[in-house]
C-alpha cells in the first residue's frame, strides 16, 4: 500500500446552446514513487529487486464542448 492524492478541477463556461468545460487534473500529487511489484524469482540475482513503481506525477489539461 502506498498513499496517493489526485485533484481535479473544472470549469464551465457557456456557449448559448454549448456549454465548453476546462479540466485541469493532477495525478499523485505527493509524487509517491512506491514499489508495485518485486523479482520473487528465488534463483536470480535481481530476488526482491523491484520491477515496476507506481506511475510519477503527471498534469492533464483538457476542453470538452457539451451540446
Amino acid at each position: 500500500t502506498w498513499v496517493n492524492l489526485d485533484a481535479q478541477l473544472s470549469y464551465v463556461i457557456p456557449f448559448g446552446r454549448f456549454r465548453g468545460v476546462v479540466e485541469a487534473r493532477l495525478m499523485n500529487v505527493l509524487n509517491e514513487q512506491a514499489v508495485l511489484s518485486r523479482d520473487m524469482r528465488k534463483d536470480q540475482p535481481t530476488f526482491y529487486d523491484p520491477t515496476s513503481y507506481a506511475p510519477p506525477r503527471k498534469f492533464v489539461l483538457s476542453f470538452y464542448i457539451n451540446f
